[in-house]
C-alpha cells in the first residue's frame, strides 16, 4: 500500500491549528443590561461549554432574571420568572435540567419558590413554600440522597428572623419545613447533606446590636438541631457559603471583621465542626460573597475589595488544599464598581463569576490562574465604534436581543418602530457606561410583521431590521 505524505502533512497542519486554538483561548468579561438595577446571584457551567446565570432585574418591580450564554458569553436566551422577586441560587440536576431557588411575593406574604427547568428555559414544574409566616426566603440549595433537595434561608417568626430549613422530594413536594430559632436575628446561607446523617448549615447569628457570628449547625434527618459551633469573637463575621470536603469535614466561606479592617475568609472544620484551619485574605476592606472547592483540593472565593477611590473592585482569591494562599486578584473596569456574588469552576479548571458591574449583571470568564487575558494590560477592553449590531434571533417570536457597543458613556434610547415609522416600543432612556451590552426587548404585544430596532444616542442613529413571526 502506498503511503500518502500529504495525509501526514494535513495531520501536522491540523495539529498546529488545534494547538494554536487552545493557546489562543480567550477569557472575557461582559455586562448584561435590562434595567437600572440588574445583578447576578449564582452561575453554573453547562455541558455544552456555556453558562447559566441567575439573579434579579428591576425594570418595574424586582423580578428573577435568568440568562443562558454560549462559551463566549453571547446570549442564547433570557427569561423572567413571572411574579418572583429574586433568584438566589441555581443547582444543576443533570446535563439537561436545573432548579432555581429564590423568593416570591404573593399578596401580603413572601414565599420560597423552587423552579425546575430545562436548558431551553422551559418550566417543568414550580412550587411555593411559606409555613404560614409573613416572609420566607430561600438562599441556598443542595441535593439529597433520595434525589430531593434541602433548602436553607430565613423566615420571619414572631417579629424575629429564624433560619429556614426545608426538605422537598424530587418533584418539589414539601416533606417538612422547620425554623431554627436563636436569641437574635439569624439566617442560613449554606447547606449540605452530612455524610454522618442529617444536614449541616452555616449561618450568621446576631449576638448584639452590631455583632454577628459565624455558626455551623448540625441537624438530624428531620431538621432537629444536634449541635452548633460558633467561630470567632463578637464582631461582624458573616458566612455566605458551605461545602463538604471530600476527605472529610466542611469549608465555610465568608468574611470576618477586625478593629480596622474586613476581609474574606475560608474556615475548614472536621466532621464534628471543630475548626482545623482558616485563611484570611489580607486587605483593608473587602468581603467574600461566595466560595467553592476546586478540583485540586483547594478553594476559590469571590466578592469585592474596596479601592482607594472608594469604588468596589471585583475580587477573587485562591487557596490550595492546605489553605495556603496561592493568589488573589482584583479586576477594575473604568467608571463603575464591580462585585462577585457567585463563582464556579468549569470542567477545564477555569472560573466563571457572576455579580454586578455598575447597574448591570456581570459575567466574567477567567483562566485557572484567575487571569482575564483580554484585559490584563488595559483596565477596560472598550469597543472601537458605537454601533447597533444585528439583533438576534431573527426571525423571532417574542423577545429579541439588541447588541449595542458604546465607545464612551452615553445616553441611550432603544425603540421598536413599524414600517410607517411609528414607535411601537420605547425602552426607558438611560445613561450607559462604555462597553458592550446585550439588551432584551419584549415584543410579545406586537403582531407578526417587519419592524426595526432603532438605537439613538446624542451622536448617532442606527437601525436593524427584524422579523416577528408568531
Amino acid at each position: 500500500m502506498r503511503y500518502d505524505h500529504r495525509f501526514s502533512i494535513l495531520i501536522v497542519v491540523f495539529a498546529l491549528f488545534f494547538s494554536q486554538a487552545v493557546l489562543a483561548q480567550s477569557y472575557w468579561s461582559r455586562n448584561y443590561h435590562r434595567s437600572s438595577a440588574d445583578a447576578g446571584s449564582k452561575v453554573i457551567p453547562l455541558s455544552d461549554g456555556g453558562f447559566l446565570a441567575v439573579g434579579s432585574t428591576a425594570r418595574y418591580n424586582y423580578d428573577s432574571w435568568l440568562i443562558r450564554t454560549n462559551s463566549n458569553g453571547d446570549t442564547i436566551w433570557t427569561k423572567i420568572l413571572d411574579s418572583t422577586e429574586h433568584a438566589n441560587n441555581v443547582l444543576s440536576v443533570n446535563s439537561t435540567q436545573f432548579v432555581v431557588v429564590g423568593d416570591a411575593f404573593r399578596q401580603t406574604l413572601n414565599y420560597v419558590y423552587l423552579y425546575k427547568m430545562n436548558l431551553s428555559g422551559d418550566t417543568i414544574w414550580t412550587r411555593l413554600y411559606n409555613g404560614r409566616v409573613p416572609a420566607c426566603t430561600g438562599l441556598a440549595i443542595a441535593p439529597t440522597d433520595d434525589h430531593g433537595f434541602i433548602i436553607t434561608g430565613s423566615m420571619v417568626v414572631n417579629a424575629g428572623t429564624d433560619i429556614l430549613l426545608l426538605k422537598v422530594d424530587s418533584l418539589g413536594n414539601q416533606q417538612w419545613l422547620t425554623n431554627l430559632h436563636a436569641t437574635g436575628s439569624t439566617c442560613g446561607y449554606g447547606v449540605v447533606q452530612a455524610p454522618e446523617g442529617g444536614y449541616m448549615i452555616t449561618a450568621y447569628m446576631q449576638s448584639s446590636t452590631t455583632d454577628y457570628n459565624i455558626w455551623l449547625i448540625h441537624t438530624d434527618a428531620s431538621g432537629s438541631v444536634q449541635w452548633g459551633r460558633q467561630f470567632g469573637e463578637n464582631r461582624m463575621d458573616v458566612p455566605f457559603g458551605l461545602s463538604l470536603i471530600p476527605s472529610g469535614g466542611y469549608a465555610i466561606f465568608g468574611y470576618v471583621s477586625h478593629a480596622d479592617s474586613s476581609m474574606p475568609v475560608i474556615i475548614r472544620t472536621n466532621s464534628s465542626g471543630i475548626e482545623t484551619d482558616r485563611h484570611e485574605f489580607t486587605m483593608l476592606y473587602g468581603w467574600a460573597y461566595h466560595g467553592t472547592l476546586t478540583a485540586d483540593g483547594g478553594a476559590v472565593l469571590t466578592g469585592f475589595q474596596q479601592a482607594a477611590s472608594g469604588r468596589f473592585l471585583l475580587w477573587i482569591g485562591k487557596v490550595n488544599s492546605t489553605n495556603q494562599e496561592q493568589w488573589q486578584r482584583t479586576y477594575e473596569r473604568e467608571f463603575y464598581s464591580q462585585t462577585g456574588y457567585g463563582i464556579a469552576q468549569t470542567s477545564s479548571s477555569d472560573y466563571i463569576v457572576t455579580g454586578t458591574s455598575g447597574t448591570d449583571l456581570l459575567l466574567t470568564h477567567l483562566s485557572s490562574q484567575g487571569l482575564l487575558e483580554v484585559t490584563e494590560t488595559k483596565p477596560c477592553n472598550l469597543p472601537q465604534l458605537t454601533t447597533l449590531s444585528p439583533c438576534y434571533p431573527n426571525p423571532f417570536n417574542s423577545t429579541i436581543i439588541a447588541p449595542i457597543q458604546l465607545t464612551r458613556p452615553d445616553r441611550v434610547s432603544l425603540q421598536v418602530i413599524d414600517l410607517l415609522g411609528k414607535v411601537q416600543i420605547q425602552l426607558p432612556i438611560q445613561q450607559y457606561s462604555a462597553g458592550s451590552y446585550s439588551i432584551p426587548i419584549d415584543c410579545a404585544g406586537l403582531s407578526s410583521g417587519t419592524y426595526f430596532v432603532r438605537l439613538s444616542t446624542p451622536t448617532i442613529n442606527q437601525v436593524q431590521q427584524i422579523e416577528l413571526v408568531k
